[in-house]
């Protein structure tokens, strides 16, 4: 073959070359818009294909990533622990450099606690939220039940008011009620929480069996943590050593 014809075909090759990156990267773009049309419609496993197919290109787009861990924790057709692992992998990787980060960091330690049922990622999650944007009263929020289902109430009271600061004036009576409830009759205000999370049965009433229930989850979710240990340590010394024996 003559130089030329070398030249020409090497040519022909890069033009198939930058057609073909520039269709996957036009394919890439459009995948955003396609992937929010399937999830309005519920097609949360073709939409998550879309939106990774768009990462693949934007792979720091925090309102991407943000998301891909939405519809993972919307859809039911998953495994609830699985998708909750999933949606965290992909909070996890927005930067701390993104205007999204703090709102990334409450949903990943939302997601931590109530659905991993492991309270020392959970508030690492919700400090570093605090720390990226210190007049966030979602993270505050956050910090407040991880103290309060983990028994430490002393330690609440400066975030209650860092909560109470940023509530809107009209909110404020209704957040010194549950305040009140958390201090004074702790089980009756974690009722529904409790519920939710599986500590306590459909038709069940609240006991400190439920306390147990709870702490002990979070020892065995959180076998290195020492929030599991300390919380049951507590939740023993009132009742005396042989009766916790047999509880826990």
């Amino acid at each position: 073959m003559k130089p030329m014809s070398w030249r020409r075909a090497l040519l022909v090759v890069c033009c198939i070359a930058l057609l073909t990156a520039g269709y996957f990267a036009w394919r890439a773009h459009k995948a955003i818009d396609e992937a929010r049309a399937l999830a309005d419609r519920g097609l949360w496993k073709y939409a998550r294909s879309e939106v990774s197919r768009y990462l693949w290109l934007h792979p720091n787009d925090a309102e991407a990533r943000l998301f891909l861990a939405e519809m993972y924790a919307q859809d039911n057709s998953l495994e609830p622990v699985a998708a909750a692992r999933e949606a965290v992998m992909q909070l996890e990787r927005i930067p701390d450099d993104s205007p999204r980060s703090s709102e990334a960091r409450v949903k990943q330690g939302s997601l931590e606690f109530l659905m991993l049922n492991q309270p020392v990622r959970a508030e690492r999650s919700a400090r570093a939220a605090i720390a990226l944007k210190p007049e966030s009263p979602d993270a505050y929020r956050l910090l407040l039940m991880l103290l309060e289902m983990t028994d430490r109430h002393d330690l609440s009271a400066p975030v209650f008011w860092e909560v109470y600061d940023r509530t809107q004036p009209n909110e404020r009576i209704s957040l010194l009620r549950e305040w009140y409830l958390n201090q004074f009759f702790p089980l009756s205000a974690h009722q529904e929480l409790d519920r939710a999370m599986g500590f306590l049965g459909p038709s069940e009433s609240p006991n400190r069996t439920t306390e147990s229930r709870r702490y002990l989850r979070y020892r065995e979710k959180e076998p290195n943590g020492p929030l599991g240990y300390a919380a049951l340590a507590m939740w023993c010394h009132p009742i005396g050593r042989a009766s916790c024996r047999e509880r826990v």
